[in-house]
């Protein structure tokens, strides 16, 4: 889906599969992007029954507390995150960057900890323009 400014989709993408779990994981310095995945919520909610077993929406920070089971619990995850001052992430969203930065884990030459591999994701940058450091975070 493409997002245009100003436009929430109206419908998850059709080739999800029925009764997907899906999280979403928001960063919200202002509260606009938090009221924006809520508008989403809100709009795939209505159509919950066709396209997807549940969506619960947590902070960043709240999700990071679960980090170790979300592939385990969820089929997709959908991030919408903005960056803050110079760059950096917003309030209740930094544990969960923590979560994403760590290296992965080795034994030997293989590596162990991928705990999001395989999932489909969505990340959904918010911010203005005005800032150098736009979709620093997001990226």
């Amino acid at each position: 889906h493409r997002l245009l400014p100003g436009r929430l989709p109206r419908s998850p993408p059709s080739r999800l599969q029925p009764n997907m779990n899906v999280l979403v994981v928001y960063g919200s310095e202002t509260g606009t992007t938090k009221r924006k995945v809520k508008a989403i919520e809100k709009a795939w909610g209505s159509r919950a029954g066709k396209k997807f077993g549940s969506v619960t929406v947590k902070s960043g920070d709240e999700a990071a507390a679960d980090f170790a089971s979300i592939k385990d619990t969820y089929d997709a995850i959908v991030i919408g995150v903005s960056s803050f001052g110079d760059g950096d992430p917003p309030e209740g969203y930094q544990l969960f960057l923590a979560e994403l930065y760590k290296p992965s884990k080795t034994e030997g030459e293989e590596v162990v900890r991928k705990p999001l591999e395989g999932m489909q994701h969505a990340v959904l940058g918010f911010g203005s323009t005005v800032y150098e450091t736009y979709q620093n975070c997001p990226r």
